[in-house]
């Protein structure tokens, strides 16, 4: 009897997720929906912002955006040019853009005049999961707060690279994997 009622259970679970389309779900499909087939292939293309970008890399980025670029991608600079430039961008594209970055240590690493967190090597000193927990949820918070959806960071390989360390949660496999998990 209790496995017909933990199969009902799990078969509407699935038939709610499968076919209940939620309204995020809706507004996706409407936006993409209008897109052509190279839009949405271009979807899958982040391109590198400059540093500082001047007017000339600004209609550059404007051109890719209106093409269809699905993200920009930053690599260094400081948040005020940035989001003057990420604001004129999501602007003009068809759909909206995804912004990534890598923020070991939080958006300082990647921007100046960003407060920074403590690194990843010393995050993996932490005698806890739940404490690492609450620096991924720093560090969530700063993103948000800064417009940025995508983290490629931290580094979870276990093989450090010399003058690179910082980035590791250590070479301690299972710390490591525990680490990256807990993030």
């Amino acid at each position: 009897m209790s496995n017909k009622v933990l199969l009902f259970v799990l078969l509407s679970v699935l038939a709610r997720t499968s076919f209940g389309q939620s309204d995020r779900d809706r507004w996706v499909d409407s936006v993409f929906s209008k897109l052509s087939r190279q839009a949405k292939a271009a979807q899958l293309f982040l391109v590198t912002a400059p540093a500082n970008p001047t007017r000339d890399d600004i209609n550059d980025l404007e051109d890719l955006a209106k093409d269809g670029a699905g993200g920009i991608y930053i690599t260094s600079g400081g948040p005020v040019s940035h989001a003057a430039m990420l604001n004129r961008l999501q602007n003009i594209s068809d759909a909206p853009l995804f912004v990534a970055a890598s923020a070991e240590w939080g958006l300082r690493q990647t921007w100046d005049s960003v407060s920074g967190l403590s690194k990843p090597m010393v995050v993996g000193a932490l005698p806890s999961d739940s404490l690492v927990r609450l620096w991924a949820q720093a560090i969530a918070r700063q993103m948000r707060e800064a417009g940025v959806h995508i983290n490629f960071a931290p580094n979870a390989d276990a093989e450090i690279f010399s003058g690179d360390y910082l980035r590791y949660f250590g070479d301690d496999t299972k710390l490591a994997g525990s680490r990256a998990t807990a993030f």
